[in-house]
């Protein structure tokens, strides 16, 4: 799977732990992950705009900190690799 994403889950019904186990017992599946969200955050910044919440994509440093680790967790479990443009 190639996943190009934030790494926020704005809409999920699971929790992180849940995704997680999932991950980790589903068999000959690989993830790459692809961050796009400090791409984002840099754009909303560049043009003196503040990034909407309600979009998904909050503006907290630590926040992107926390999705890119989840992405990098989901690969490291299966094999894959993170990318992150920046």
């Amino acid at each position: 799977i190639i996943l190009i994403s934030t790494g926020f889950d704005s809409f999920s019904k699971l929790t992180l732990d849940q995704i997680t186990k999932k991950v980790k017992t589903t068999p000959d599946v690989t993830i790459f992950p692809i961050s796009v969200g400090w791409a984002m955050r840099n754009y909303f910044e560049s043009h003196g705009m503040a990034a909407p919440r309600g979009a998904g994509i909050p503006v907290s440093e630590m926040d992107y900190l926390q999705a890119d680790n989840e992405m990098q967790t989901f690969a490291r479990l299966t094999g894959g690799r993170f990318t992150s443009p920046l």
